[in-house]
């Protein structure tokens, strides 16, 4: 994913943002230029600051941040739509893993 600035006014930190999965990039809520759809996230500057990290980390140090419930919750997600729509499918393990998390 394209994680650098908005798409339009080149605004790193935008306090808040829309991504966009289909076109793998985001832009500031003002800037987005239609209404919010099933592949777009809004999601606070936090949200932006995770993802960043998780792509642009050494990896040594990837799980060196902290996180709310509410970031964790909108870039996982993120996440899992994003890899789903980029490789076309759901991994029948994606369906293991929430048979197991409704278990707990």
């Amino acid at each position: 994913p394209d994680v650098l600035m908005c798409r339009r006014c080149m605004d790193y930190l935008p306090e808040s943002l829309v991504y966009s999965v289909e076109e793998g990039r985001f832009w500031c809520e003002e800037c987005f230029p239609r209404e919010i759809g099933a592949l777009d996230f809004k999601m606070p500057l936090s949200g932006l600051e995770m993802v960043r990290h998780v792509t642009l980390m050494d990896f040594a140090r990837l799980y060196s941040f902290r996180a709310s419930g509410e970031t964790l919750d909108i870039v996982s997600r993120f996440a899992e739509a994003f890899i789903c729509h980029h490789i076309s499918m759901r991994p029948k393990t994606l369906d293991f893993y929430y048979s197991l998390k409704r278990n707990i």
